[in-house]
């Protein structure tokens, strides 16, 4: 187990998030344990999971430094991915809402997390990439977590999400990710976006953070 102290000042309520979403979150995609008490968080899982939690807490710790001031909302859509045409369905709920304003004052920036929420249309959209919808890529005939490639309209629906992906993710004023795998995955995804424009980092200096302007960087 690790323990971490977070910096003076960290307004941990907009880290953790309510109910403690956010560690939630850290906790189920990364494979860590995850618990806070005060400014002080304690990380339990894999040394190299540990390890990049720790890295994810303390630079989203960094942004709500920066955001101090700042009144920042949490939009959840209730969904799921079975069958595969009620994954289109939840792209397409997602590609429809209009965050432009709340209560007749505009949205100045969205931060999207992952598949599907980052198909969301916001002028100023950022994405901090978690995962893509694996099964559409890498994962499509992987024998245990494959499920599309095992529906009728699952190579419709495949289609659909990487072209969904490449609009959405092209649309992005930056992206960053969470691994150096989610990164090399997301250039693998959506390359043909990408190509001619900033060429990718070498890989020495790969990190765990990326960031793309315009969404010309990997």
């Amino acid at each position: 187990m690790r323990k971490i102290k977070l910096r003076e000042g960290t307004n941990t309520a907009s880290l953790f998030g309510s109910h403690d979403r956010h560690l939630k979150l850290i906790e189920e995609e990364l494979g860590v344990h995850v618990s806070a008490r005060g400014d002080e968080v304690a990380l339990d899982g894999a040394p190299a999971a540990v390890q990049q939690a720790e890295r994810v807490l303390h630079e989203l710790a960094a942004l709500t430094a920066e955001a101090a001031g700042h009144e920042a909302e949490e939009v959840v859509v209730a969904g799921k991915w079975y069958p595969a045409t009620e994954l289109v369905h939840q792209m397409a709920v997602w590609r429809s809402l209009d965050l432009s304003e709340s209560n007749g004052l505009p949205i100045d920036m969205v931060i999207a997390l992952k598949f599907p929420a980052y198909l969301v249309p916001h002028e100023r959209k950022v994405v901090w990439l978690i995962h893509q919808h694996r099964s559409a890529y890498e994962l499509w005939d992987h024998p245990e977590f494959a499920d599309l490639s095992k529906q009728v309209e699952g190579p419709q629906v495949r289609d659909m999400v990487q072209r969904s992906d490449r609009i959405a993710l092209g649309e992005a004023k930056r992206i960053f990710t969470n691994s150096a795998n989610v990164q090399d995955r997301l250039w693998n995804s959506i390359r043909p976006v990408l190509r001619g424009a900033v060429p990718p980092a070498p890989a020495a200096s790969v990190g765990s953070r990326a960031t793309l302007p315009w969404s010309r960087r990997r």
